[in-house]
Parts: structure tokens; C-alpha cells; sequence
């Protein structure tokens, strides 16, 4: 599973289960690829892929990676990385995949303050 994201780009990444009006996820040399919008905010068919073991990693547009803080050890607070990773759902709302891509600072206030609506 590779996930694009827009370049420079911090914040959440929200992929969410839509059934009826979401987007296949393709399957590109043997690895699902996902490019994000630059709202980050996408509607998918099925999160099936995700439901499998698979390995993951996060990009940038123009081929930077975005390294995991949970495979980091001792990792800078100030950098850039992919801070947190959730799946469910909230309210009674549309299962979702949740990602946190920024530094210690901004993921913390994410978690403290309100969600943001998923449409």
C-alpha cells in the first residue's frame, strides 16, 4: 500500500468507506496506490485492502518519503512524519481510515481539539 500525498502537506488523511459513490483503490505493480486529493479527504469503494496484513508507506508527490514516528526511535519532535493511524468509526458516521501526517506539535493539537467533518 503506497499513499501520495500532496507536496508539503500536513494534517489528516482521511480515507472513507462509500460503497456506492467511492473509487476503486487500483492495483499498480503489485501494490495498492492511493493519490490523495489536495484535501486530503477521499472517498473509496471498500477499505478491504487495508483490512489484510500489508505493509504501508507514506509519500510525497514528488517521490519524499514520510517516515513512520512509530519506527523511529528517539525521533525528532520538529520532523515530519507519519505521527498516527486509526480505523473506525465516530458518531455513527462512515467507517474511516484516520492518518496524522506533521510534527509532535501539530498532532497533539489535532487530538485536542475538534474533528474535522469527513465531507
Amino acid at each position: 500500500m503506497e499513499i501520495v500525498l500532496p507536496d508539503g502537506y500536513t494534517g489528516p488523511v482521511y480515507l472513507i468507506e462509500d460503497e456506492k459513490d467511492g473509487t476503486d483503490i487500483p492495483l499498480v505493480n503489485g501494490r495498492y496506490l492511493v493519490e490523495m486529493p489536495a484535501t486530503c479527504r477521499m472517498r473509496v469503494r471498500s477499505l478491504g485492502p487495508f483490512q489484510r496484513w500489508h505493509k504501508q508507506t507514506l509519500r510525497y508527490a514528488s517521490g519524499t518519503g514520510i517516515p513512520d514516528a512509530k519506527l523511529v526511535p528517539s525521533s525528532d519532535p520538529a520532523q515530519v512524519m507519519e505521527r498516527m493511524s486509526n480505523c473506525g468509526t465516530c458518531n455513527g458516521g462512515p467507517v474511516h481510515i484516520e492518518i496524522f501526517v506533521g510534527t509532535d506539535k501539530q498532532v497533539d493539537d489535532f487530538i485536542r481539539g475538534p474533528r474535522p467533518p469527513l465531507d
